[in-house]
């Protein structure tokens, strides 16, 4: 074998890592970028889950309220009704 041939493998084998460090390195850009839009999506989606669970609470509050408001018309009729018959 020539000392040119020897080159020429040389390079050819150069030539062939690099092209595989290359793949590899698009492979992991790809990846993390994946990853990245995973993350985003993750992120939204707990930002709208906590958004949605304040206005539930905020909704949940007010049912109470006016369950608690009807309970004590209902109780303060009661009274009234007892107060009447009573009289």
């Amino acid at each position: 074998m020539g000392r040119h041939t020897q080159l020429g493998a040389a390079v050819a084998e150069l030539e062939a890592e690099l092209e595989a460090a290359n793949a590899a390195g698009v492979a992991a850009r790809t990846k993390g970028s994946e990853a990245k839009d995973k993350a985003k999506a993750l992120e939204k989606e707990m930002q709208e889950f906590t958004s949605q669970r304040e206005s539930r609470l905020k909704n949940a509050e007010k049912r109470l309220k006016a369950a608690k408001a009807q309970l004590a018309k209902s109780r303060d009729a009661a009274k009234d009704l007892t107060l009447q018959v009573g009289v």
